[in-house]
């Protein structure tokens, strides 16, 4: 019975799964607005919206009816489901756990996706942080590195290389390339590979991860029809996966290319890309050479049910040809089984 004190009701979140997908999900600030996540990014849909009824009332204060304006009903929130498998998902969070505990790297990502539907199925970033706890997490834990993160994607890239020369037919798969006996000097800089190799076909030059071979695949395309492949795999813009704060990267046009940038790119240095946009890249090969725009939202539907949206695969391009990737794709299983 004190003046000026009452109880005011809210709601708390409460995030059963802790820290899982926590990058992803997202949450909401004081006034319930999504900051982070689908929560920010889905807001329109979230939220939902108020009612109103404009309305004209008599000097009594009381409706008069027949004059009754425009109105809209409040609607509730929608729910917006995610195209993650939370039994894939906890496979993810294990394995990434296990990579932190044995290698100690200050940051790690895992993404898996369904390269024929651009579909994650699961998402992971370490460090990171417990929604429920989030007043206690440090900036460094909040960041969804696998699109706002930039890096050197190393030998990954070399993937580019191999496929711009197959595509463009100026060698075969098992084309042999003369490796230098592991030191090229070219442009007035010395070029290793960490084995002295000799002659090497395209498909060896993938699996043994050879730099001057991937060099040697860049420079047969020349340095504008490279460029255009790089382009063409999506990096140097956004993959426009639903989730805010993603970078587009680093690709530099060949006019401001040095000497010897033709045989540093293809093995990855001297750009930078996301982990998305490799993912991506890597899933173009596995989807015969069709580049599909990455997706979190599966569908938007009501409280009760009704689907009001759907979200279909989006294939962007025919990066290179079903014939080019199958013979990538042959190269890659090589690197993990032979």
């Amino acid at each position: 019975n004190l003046r000026g004190i009452y109880f005011e009701h809210d709601a708390t979140r409460i995030y059963p799964n802790g820290s899982m997908l926590c990058h992803v999900i997202g949450f909401t600030d004081f006034d319930h607005h999504g900051v982070q996540g689908v929560e920010a990014s889905m807001e329109e849909y979230l939220h939902g919206q108020n009612g109103y009824r404009f309305i004209e009332h008599n000097r009594a204060g009381q409706e008069i009816v027949p004059y009754r304006g425009q109105e809209r009903e409040p609607r509730n929130g929608y729910q917006v489901h995610l195209t993650v498998d939370l039994g894939l998902q906890s496979i993810v969070e294990e394995e990434i756990d296990a990579a932190m505990k044995e290698y100690s790297p200050q940051k790690a990502t895992i993404i898996l996706v369904r390269p024929q539907t651009g579909e994650i199925l699961a998402i992971a970033n370490r460090p990171n942080f417990d929604l429920n706890l989030r007043s206690d997490a440090k900036p460094e834990q909040m960041k969804n590195r696998a699109i706002i993160d930039m890096m050197e994607p190393g030998s990954t890239f070399k993937i580019v290389a191999a496929a711009s020369a197959l595509n463009e037919r100026k060698l075969r798969l098992e084309s042999q390339l003369f490796c230098e006996n592991g030191l090229w000097n070219y442009g007035g800089s010395a070029l290793h590979d960490h084995h002295a190799y000799g002659y090497l076909s395209v498909r060896d030059i993938l699996i043994k991860s050879s730099n001057i071979g991937a060099a040697k695949l860049a420079i047969s395309v020349g340095d504008q029809k490279f460029y255009e492949y790089i382009r063409r795999f999506g990096f140097g813009e956004r993959t426009g996966i639903e989730l805010p704060g993603e970078i587009s990267g680093i690709i530099r046009a060949p006019q401001s290319w040095s000497k010897i940038s033709i045989t540093r790119i293809p093995m990855g240095h001297e750009v930078g890309v996301t982990p998305l946009q490799m993912t991506s890249a890597m899933a173009t090969i596995a989807n015969d050479g069709k580049l599909v725009t990455p997706r979190i939202i599966k569908s938007i539907t009501t409280a009760e049910g009704r689907t009001i949206s759907t979200f279909s695969p989006v294939v962007l391009r025919q990066v290179i040809s079903s014939e080019t990737a199958a013979q990538i794709g042959n190269a890659l299983r090589g690197v993990v089984s032979d």
